[in-house]
């Protein structure tokens, strides 16, 4: 090797640290590209309160040891919450042990509620009423409750 080579050799080896560097922040760009990217990503997805529109209807199926259904109708929209009104039920079969329900929007209950978020999970929209209560938007199907003297 000439006295050109080994200076040449020695001045690789001095800025190689500064190569790795160059290396390691080529790779922390494209980590902060994919971040940034997801995060667009995410923004493009609409909100679940996006989902959510006034006269949707929410349905909680909670108890213990028996079923207790209420219904709930979206009565005011927010950009990040909504209202509700709570609706009257009426049994559209009758079964031994359970009862087929659906909701009665003609007549609502005089309880209303404000200012709940609405979630998402797995695609299905909700609503947490309370500790023990969650509401999911309603697929309009009947609900089963337990039938009169059935439960506790």
């Amino acid at each position: 090797m000439t006295k050109e080579q080994d200076k040449i050799m020695k001045a690789l080896e001095a800025i190689k640290p500064f190569l790795s560097l160059s290396d390691d922040m080529k790779r922390a760009h494209n980590d902060l590209v994919k971040r940034y990217r997801a995060i667009e990503e995410e923004k493009a997805q609409p909100k679940p309160i996006e989902k959510v529109t006034v006269g949707d209807i929410f349905v909680s199926i909670w108890g213990y040891g028996q079923s207790n259904v209420e219904f709930f109708q979206v009565t005011r929209k927010t950009k990040s919450t909504i209202a509700l009104r709570q609706l009257r039920s009426e049994i559209v079969e009758t079964g031994e042990f359970y009862d087929s329900i659906m909701p009665n929007t003609d007549y609502p209950t005089e309880e209303s509620i404000t200012r709940k978020k609405v979630f998402e999970h797995h695609e299905l929209l909700s609503i947490n009423l309370s500790s023990f209560k969650t509401a999911m938007l309603w697929n309009g199907k009947a609900a089963k409750q337990t039938a009169f003297c059935r439960g506790h």
